[in-house]
């Protein structure tokens, strides 16, 4: 819901008003988002079985042909025309980002991942041995280390002809490298190091589609900010908003009741969390 409210024109989980952290539950545009997706799945446009659907039925259902559009990260789309194409090798794919609603093109920006590791003293005991840790992350950037983690195995997952680099298409680069080595060790994208690669069309999409998406992000105020209320009930608070927000889509309850809802994620943390962000705000800008 998050995404949909920031493309009806509404804060990306938070927003700064006159000073105050407003919660975007408690906005108008949340609601007319919360409204758009009820329709949807009133008209059996979206899953029936959203709520509980598990990540690999959903995938599934989109690379067998069965589900028409699917929501993710842009890395993926590659992943998932290949998986269409061994269905049926006529099937193509497009790349949609940001889309222009009341307020123009907004699309939320996600909070990231990657780009930090921690290494905890309990398992990293001496200065010799984290020296030795980060001397294998420093290696990573190698090219032929970052040819490995970028493209896969040369001869498996890709050749290279002229300087650059052919994918094989029949390969699984994803799950053989990609899930299990890159995306959990790479701090920097390997690319920037690699031999360049030949972009597939959708590949190409992609890019655009990200460098729009960039132009267009609206953040999240709170990224940078701690609220000790939110880390200790964060899930717990989380849980009533999902909950209210699938009932109501759903057609369990009134809006009325959401309210209610969303009420009580006020009293039981949600308030407290704004003050908090709000406090650590002004300390984070205090001149």
């Amino acid at each position: 819901m998050p995404y949909w409210c920031v493309e009806f024109g509404g804060p990306n989980n938070w927003e700064i008003k006159n000073g105050n952290f407003v919660k975007d539950v408690l906005t108008p545009q949340y609601v007319q988002a919360l409204n758009f997706v009820r329709k949807l799945y009133t008209e059996g446009l979206i899953n029936q079985d959203f709520a509980v659907i598990q990540r690999p039925d959903w995938e599934g259902n989109f690379t067998s042909g069965k589900a028409g559009a699917i929501t993710n990260t842009s890395n993926t789309a590659l992943t998932y025309l290949q998986r269409l194409q061994q269905t049926n090798p006529k099937w193509q794919e497009g790349v949609v980002g940001v889309l222009q609603g009341p307020k123009g093109y907004r699309i939320a920006s996600g909070p990231g991942y990657n780009g930090i590791l921690l290494f905890p003293k309990s398992s990293v005991k001496t200065v010799q041995q984290l020296k030795q840790i980060l001397s294998f992350f420093e290696k990573l950037c190698d090219k032929p280390m970052a040819n490995l983690l970028a493209y896969g195995i040369q001869g498996k997952h890709y050749t290279i002809k002229n300087g650059v680099v052919i994918r094989n298409p029949n390969a699984d680069y994803d799950d053989e490298v990609g899930f299990p080595y890159r995306w959990p060790l790479c701090v920097v994208d390997p690319t920037h190091f690699a031999t360049p690669a030949k972009l597939t069309p959708i590949e190409q999409q992609t890019n655009q589609v990200v460098a729009l998406n960039n132009k267009y992000a609206v953040q999240d105020p709170t990224l940078t900010l701690v609220s000790p209320t939110y880390q200790t009930k964060g899930a717990q608070l989380n849980q009533i908003i999902t909950d209210a927000d699938t009932q109501y889509i759903m057609g369990k309850i009134t809006i009325g009741q959401w309210r209610q809802k969303i009420a009580q994620w006020e009293a039981q943390g949600g308030d407290q969390i704004a003050k908090e962000y709000e406090q650590a705000w002004k300390a984070q800008h205090k001149k």
